[in-house]
């Protein structure tokens, strides 16, 4: 059993195990895991950084700074306004009375039998299932407003339902042959997956009160909308491992055929190999008079892999209802359907080629262990959500373009620092460092523009030459200081105090796209996690760690916090905003006068929403104490008692939480790195006990 914060659930989680296996027969054995979870959760508002987004860290933050959250009644101050600024609801209020009820009923399973007929050879039929049974209902009542709409409202709730079943029932062959110095292993794999997700979403609207929250209570159902889905995956798989000299030289050569639901029945089918080769120097004669020398090891591999990661009913169009496609004919009310996506059955599986290099080391008695890759891999056909012209009637349309590489290296180190009696302490360290380029999108390499901030302008680019969605925006070269400089210089209207943005195209108008640059790199130079575990007699302290160095994340949350209209709480450095020649401020902030479009400027997409991202945190901490078997109740064994506090700390320079990529409406991989306001990440204290029977 597992609880949870008191901010995020009403319940405990349960979570329980059960495995029983038998052999029947010397030549039989037979299995069977379930895996049954259930939790029962109040969910908390979560991130975005929308004036609508009611009790999110976001919209907590655009609200005015100096009206009290509650009356001196003590009861909460429902609407938050102030002169200058517009209102809207009381986050914390929201945050108590808003109800957002989840619960999930989960249960895994898995069933083995294995028969091996004869020496060396393994016949395996395997079965997993997952299936969970999801509600989540919330209820705004009438003591809560909205933006510019403060209460009583008429509540409204909403009703939610997903249940989905996924399976795979594999059949696999494994014969394993020795013969002198020569090993080799076959193995043929028969596969299939399917899943199937059924649901529903009904809103209600005009509840006559608050007493009765469920949906019954509502005097009207509206939207609803019934979902149902499947996508099945079929697979057949060879591999051959071949090794000589007890694992001298190795070898391996893998293929795969993979058939998917989510591409139309000419583009299903994809065929993916590989091969890899090793060679243990250590075992060799010359290497062996090295004492201090336990292992190494030379590698190599190349190989490809599919990706299908998309909807399942992308390749065709789908059909939309709803009264928003009704029609009248002769005088009669109709039901209307129309076409809401644009299909491509020409989509077909993303590929990716892939060639790795690495080394295997280990020294002085194993105290020392170390692994490097290195590695250069091609996609090909990636899935992307590209553009479309608006006379389409659509905006984009999922299809196979481009090319890409991935290249990088990565390293893994083991120490046994301390091995004295009682007293341990090991470590690991991992490093990697990856470089994304684009090579090729589509016919004419034209590139893709992705995101929008709040004045619709694009947040990101994709283009050939540069790594994979690139922030892109306005470039800051400060302020105007005089009137004259931004009427020699500046665009329409501006005056001292203005915003100074690049002017790219040299027309003197500041112009979404034309006047655009990449100004940032979401990917980090390296990444890196930390692991050390000391034992000191009955007692185990773990302590772990990880971080980057380098990328930046795009502070898409400035679009209100930069709204100096007035309209919305700003930041604080605001307070050194452009006041007259001789009060110029700290040279970013500028003046509230001028042309509406400095302001919009200000608070567009531009090199002032580019912070660095560069990380270090303390993931986790645990310390565990093994209880004595003479202290155990009968039949308890490997008993512990443990403390653990997750997300200690972080340290960084980042405003807000420098993980956090891909909230709100920036969704996809070619929006990466943007930040519209994640809830904050909660430290955890844990206190428990484990034990087997």
């Amino acid at each position: 059993m597992q609880a949870c914060r008191p901010a995020r659930c009403t319940s405990p989680e349960i979570r329980g195990r059960a495995s029983v296996n038998a052999t029947p027969h010397p030549k039989l054995h037979v299995s069977l895991n379930l895996a049954p979870t259930y939790e029962l959760r109040n969910l908390p508002v979560t991130g975005g950084n929308g004036r609508n987004e009611f009790g999110s860290p976001g919209s907590a933050s655009i609200m005015s700074p100096i009206v009290p959250a509650y009356n001196p009644d003590g009861t909460f101050n429902a609407q938050i306004a102030s002169p200058g600024i517009l209102s809207g609801p009381n986050p914390l209020m929201y945050l108590k009375q808003f109800q957002n009820k989840f619960q999930n009923l989960r249960a895994l399973g898995n069933a083995i039998v294995e028969f091996r007929p004869t020496e060396g050879l393994l016949l395996k039929s395997q079965a997993n299932g997952d299936f969970s049974e999801q509600q989540q209902s919330n209820f705004t009542p009438s003591t809560l407003g909205a933006f510019l709409a403060p209460p009583p409202r008429v509540p409204t709730g909403n009703y939610n339902e997903a249940n989905t079943l996924n399976y795979l029932a594999e059949q696999s062959v494994t014969y394993d042959r020795n013969m002198g110095k020569h090993h080799a292993q076959l193995l043929g794999v028969y596969s299939v997956q399917a899943n199937r997700d059924i649901g529903g979403n009904f809103a209600g609207a005009q509840f006559p009160n608050d007493d009765i929250q469920t949906l019954n209570g509502a005097n009207q159902i509206t939207a609803p909308n019934i979902i149902s889905a499947r996508w099945g995956l079929l697979s057949y798989a060879a591999r051959l491992n071949y090794d000589f000299a007890d694992g001298k030289y190795l070898a391996s050569a893998a293929i795969r055929r993979d058939g998917s639901s989510r591409f139309a029945e000419a583009k299903r089918w994809g065929v993916f190999s590989s091969a890899s080769v090793g060679w243990r120097l250590s075992e060799e004669s010359f290497f062996k008079r090295l004492s201090w020398l336990n292992d190494l090891k030379l590698r190599a591999s190349y190989g490809q892999t599919g990706n299908n990661d998309i909807g399942n009913y992308d390749y065709i169009g789908r059909i939309n209802g709803g009264s928003a496609n009704d029609y009248v004919l002769n005088n009669t009310l109709a039901t209307g359907r129309a076409l809401g996506t644009l299909g491509n059955a020409d989509l077909g599986w993303e590929k990716t080629s892939e060639v790795d290099v690495g080394l295997d080391l280990a020294m002085f008695n194993n105290r020392i262990s170390f692994t490097a890759d290195a590695y250069n891999g091609i996609t090909r056909d990636l899935l992307l959500n590209v553009e479309v012209p608006q006379s389409s009637g659509f905006a984009t349309v999922t299809k196979n373009t481009g090319r890409v590489r991935n290249r990088g290296v990565e390293f893994g180190l083991h120490t046994v620092n301390v091995q004295r009696g009682s007293f341990q302490w090991t470590s690991d360290l991992n490093v990697a460092m990856n470089r994304n380029l684009v090579l090729a999108l589509g016919a004419n390499n034209a590139p893709i523009r992705s995101g929008a901030s709040g004045e619709n302008t694009p947040t990101h680019i994709t283009q050939v030459g540069q790594p994979v969605g690139m922030f892109y925006g306005f470039v800051f070269q400060g302020l105007y200081q005089t009137d004259a400089e931004a009427a020699a210089t500046g665009y329409a209207g501006a005056i001292a105090g203005n915003v100074k943005m690049k002017d790219v195209n040299g027309d003197r108008l500041i112009t979404s796209i034309l006047d655009q640059e990449i100004i940032g790199n979401p990917y980090p130079d390296a990444t890196f996690g930390i692991n050390n575990n000391v034992a000191l007699g009955r007692f185990d302290l773990s302590l772990v760690m990880t971080g980057q160095l380098g990328g930046e994340r795009l502070t898409g949350f400035f679009e209100y916090l930069h709204n100096i209209d007035p309209a919305f709480n700003v930041t604080r450095d605001n307070i050194n905003r452009w006041r007259s020649p001789s009060q110029p401020g700290d040279g970013m902030h500028p003046t509230t006068a001028g042309v509406a479009r400095s302001r919009q400027l200000y608070r567009d997409v531009s090199t002032l929403w580019v912070k660095d991202a560069t990380n270090l945190s303390v993931r986790n901490v645990t310390l565990r104490y093994r209880v004595p078997e003479r202290f155990s109740l009968a039949r308890v064994k490997d008993a512990n008692i443990y403390f653990g506090v997750q997300n200690a700390l972080t340290i960084s320079s980042y405003p807000m939480n420098p993980e956090v990529t891909n909230y709100n409406r920036q969704t996809g991989a070619l929006t990466p790195g943007y930040d519209a306001v994640a809830f904050p990440v909660s430290r955890t204290f844990t206190f428990g006990t484990q034990f087997g029977f």
